[in-house]
């Protein structure tokens, strides 16, 4: 404002007064300033699993890597871009929106194991449920239905976003993990109170939780390798986790599992895992693949 008084008073023609949405409509994006002053600022819709609750917790995270020098810069890019993205650039929504659905496309047929073992477990478990419609199967489907209709669903994908704001980015549901040592976390703590957004509070469950359907069902890729999982709540039969789990796991993946389905069974490879969840997957180009799991069980 001062600038602009002595601009007008020294008769500087076309002066004006921008308001914050006129500067960032006039600086589009700010990945040059991220990488300039940060090692990276990343973003993800993730469950965490609470072993003591047994509740889902869902989150919506942002992370960011910086040098200590850095980190008034980074709460600024992180507050900037949470709180004041401009959503209403269409054409750009809707390369971002190709970009992503080329891009899960792509890891579905590299990692198509992975996205197996998600469908499986969400069969049974609410959190797995979630994970699948936001970066399964589903998200996949509906990643190609939103820009098969483009022109009609764009306009409904930035009146969602923009409503999804105030709901997501609350200081009352805000939780923050500092890597840094005694001096540099308080410094962060200080920096955090200075601009608000500092009470560490613990984020109850506020989100309609994903209801597991057992479906037991294939998909068809392009790909000579057939992608098999099975999986299962052990915790259902009244077991609780624990280290021994570790030992099994090590002794059904190196012995049992390799000998039955690798060598005996031809498969490319097998893997056995043990969470909350229970999990038993096999990645493998035999048709005879549940025999061994079946025995296992």
């Amino acid at each position: 404002q001062k600038l602009y008084a002595r601009g007008v008073a020294n008769g500087v023609p076309g002066m004006k007064l921008l308001s914050g949405a006129e500067v960032r409509a006039m600086e589009p994006e700010l990945s040059d300033e991220v990488n300039l002053k940060l090692g990276g600022i990343s973003y993800a819709v993730v469950v965490r699993d609470n072993f003591i609750t047994k509740v889902d917790e869902k989150y919506f995270e942002i992370t960011a890597k910086f040098l200590h020098e850095k980190r008034g810069d980074a709460l600024e890019l992180i507050n900037e871009i949470s709180l004041h993205t401009i959503f209403d650039d269409e054409e750009r929504l809707t390369e971002i929106l190709k970009q992503v659905r080329s891009r899960v496309e792509m890891r579905s047929q590299g990692f198509a194991h992975g996205f197996a073992l998600g469908r499986a477990l969400s069969y049974e478990c609410p959190g797995d449920a979630y994970k699948e419609a936001s970066s399964g199967v589903d998200y996949l489907r509906f990643i190609r239905e939103v820009t098969e209709n483009i022109e009609e669903e764009v306009p409904k994908i930035i009146d969602s976003m923009k409503s999804m704001i105030d709901k997501v980015f609350d200081d009352s549901r805000l939780r923050v993990f500092v890597t840094d040592d005694e001096e540099g976390y308080a410094e962060m703590k200080a920096l955090f109170a200075k601009n608000g957004g500092c009470e560490y509070v613990h984020r109850e469950p506020n989100m309609e939780a994903s209801k597991p359907v057992k479906k037991n069902e294939g998909f068809k890729t392009p790909s000579q390798v057939n992608y098999v999982a099975m999986a299962g709540l052990y915790d259902d039969a009244g077991l609780t986790f624990n280290g021994g789990l570790m030992v099994l796991r090590a002794i059904l993946s190196n012995e049992y599992l390799w000998n039955a389905l690798r060598v005996k069974g031809g498969a490319y490879g097998a893997m056995c895992g043990f969470n909350r969840n229970g999990v038993l997957t096999s990645l493998s180009d035999v048709h005879s693949v549940f025999q061994p799991f079946v025995l296992l069980v």
